[in-house]
């Protein structure tokens, strides 16, 4: 999971599924998960020039992904990128609707999202400090 710049504390950093922020300094491991996706399920942000790498991670107006995008406001929806399933909801509202589905027990994505984690890890100096002190500390290296 890649959150939008200013919302990289949606989910704990730390969590297994986080991936890094989608913004001005993406991690590029992160770049090649995005271009290589099959859906981008986008939730929450605006598709903005900050969290779309200055509009060169997709093409637009149409994502060579399947797009799904989720908005507050209907103005933002189809702006700038035409997705293929749309949605209008405050996040309270989807994320109510979301948390009633059951995960698959196998999805085809096992396995992808701790890569993505390492990768954020690296890519962050993380996981060469973690080996030598304690990251809840402080790490100057």
């Amino acid at each position: 999971m890649g959150c939008a710049f200013r919302y990289q504390d949606t989910l704990n950093n730390e969590h297994p599924n986080y991936a890094s922020d989608v913004g001005l300094d993406i991690n590029p491991a992160l770049v090649a998960r995005v271009r290589d996706a099959d859906v981008l399920f986008v939730l929450g942000p605006r598709m903005d020039e900050s969290t779309t790498g200055g509009y060169t991670l997709r093409g637009i107006p149409k994502t060579k992904q399947t797009l799904i995008h989720v908005h507050q406001g209907a103005e933002e929806l189809g702006r700038v990128y035409s997705a293929d399933l749309p949605i209008v909801a405050g996040m309270p509202e989807i994320a109510s609707m979301l948390a009633a589905f059951e995960p698959p027990s196998d999805p085809a994505w096992k396995g992808k999202a701790d890569g993505a984690h390492a990768a954020y890890l690296e890519g962050t100096n993380r996981a060469r400090c973690s080996a030598t002190c304690n990251w809840a500390k402080s790490c100057a290296s």
